[in-house]
């Protein structure tokens, strides 16, 4: 927001602070009306809705493994592994989708506000920085359960594949 050429003390944040109250609103409702998609949206969150979406599709993997699938495994052992599994994607999950909230909540009440340096960085930091540690934390927990899977034989149904029985032609080689 501002340019070079001014001094530092010209521009705090996004909303001039050497403004008054109405001019404060006047920028603030600009910023907020002035395609209000790229104002709020920036690439880390962009980042966390691809991971959310990702792990998602991996949840759904391991929701609908069956024990059954695995007759070799103990049915208390694919329990546990399946808790395992589902409580890492389920907080990669819900801290992906608190960082997308929190990240454009504050966004947007700091601009209805006029929160101005450091406090607007300070307070974006910090939700990226909360989020970066939820991740790590649940990436530990998930490789802690993919290593209990392959441990105790756990096969996760191919991607590819149906549920349906195979076609008892197609390995016949026609």
């Amino acid at each position: 927001m501002r340019q070079a050429c001014q001094p530092p003390w010209d521009w705090i944040g996004l909303v001039p602070a050497h403004s008054g109250h109405v001019e404060r609103e006047c920028v603030a409702k600009k910023l907020l009306s002035w395609n209000a998609v790229t104002n709020f949206l920036r690439l880390d969150d962009i980042l966390a809705a691809l991971i959310l979406s990702l792990v998602m599709m991996r949840r759904l993997e391991v929701k609908t493994a069956q024990a059954e699938q695995n007759p070799t495994v103990p049915p208390e052992k694919f329990a546990v592994w399946r808790s395992r599994a589902l409580l890492a994607h389920d907080w990669v999950a819900w801290s992906s989708l608190a960082k997308i909230v929190g990240s454009v909540g504050w966004y947007a009440l700091a601009v209805q506000l006029g929160v101005g340096a450091p406090w607007f960085q300070l307070v974006g930091v910090l939700v990226f920085l909360a989020w970066l540690v939820s991740l790590v934390w649940a990436w530990r927990a998930a490789t802690d359960a993919a290593v209990l899977r392959r441990q105790l034989g756990i096969q996760l149904r191919a991607r590819g594949s149906s549920r349906s029985e195979p076609d008892p032609g197609a390995s016949s080689g026609r």
